[in-house]
This record gives structure tokens, sequence and C-alpha cells, in this order.
């Protein structure tokens, strides 16, 4: 009889602690959730960011170039 009421103490114990550690997972599931869209977000502004300043980059890049090209034809027509 002992032995049953152990055994039942025992069952009741590890269902708690099991609740316990799916409640635990499911907080931390949430909070990694939350943490991977943050991250998603400022990870998109960064990427949209970087791609205007890419594209400036090529503009001013492609101005430079062509003012190069018109110094080199006047020194040509020198």
């Amino acid at each position: 009889d002992k032995v049953r009421q152990l055994k039942e103490e025992v069952r009741v114990q590890y269902h708690k602690m099991h609740q316990l550690l799916e409640d635990d997972l499911g907080r931390t599931l949430e909070v990694l959730d939350k943490a991977h869209s943050k991250y998603c977000q400022e990870n998109s502004t960064q990427t949209l960011q970087l791609n205007e300043r890419r594209q400036e980059a090529k503009k001013l890049l492609s101005s430079v170039q062509i003012v190069f090209d018109k110094a080199e034809d006047i020194n040509i027509m020198k």
C-alpha cells in the first residue's frame, strides 16, 4: 500500500514538472518568436537602407566616370 502511495505521489509530481516544463517551453518559444520577428524587421530595414545607398553610390560613380571621360576628351583636344 505504501509503495502504491509513493508511486502515485511520484506520478503526480512528474505530471506537475511536465506541465511546468511545457509552460516554460511555451514562454521561451514566444520570446524567441518575438526576437526573430524583431530581427527580421530590423534586418529588412537595414537591407533597404543599404540598397538605397548602393544605388546612390552607383549614380555617383556614373557621374564621376562621365566627368573623367569629359576631362579626358578635353585633354585629347588640347
